[in-house]
């Protein structure tokens, strides 16, 4: 299990992991509803916070991790 440092979006409650495409999924479709005025712009620094967890993983493990257990936030 890991930590990452910042917020991040699961997909549902089914899967106890975060997995890639579900969280790039979320992050599309999060960019979408604010573009189109559906959601407030404050959901822009969940995306921005997700993102940086991509970050933390790639510089700490070389890529970004698919299917990892996490700590709950």
């Amino acid at each position: 299990m890991i930590k990452l440092p910042e917020p991040y979006l699961r997909a549902g409650s089914f899967h106890p992991e975060l997995y890639l495409h579900d969280a790039s999924y979320s992050m599309s479709s999060i960019l979408g509803s604010v573009s189109a005025g559906v959601l407030s712009k404050k959901y822009l620094e969940l995306v921005k916070s997700m993102l940086n967890d991509f970050y933390f993983m790639v510089g700490n493990y070389g890529y970004v991790l698919n299917g990892i257990e996490l700590t709950i936030q």
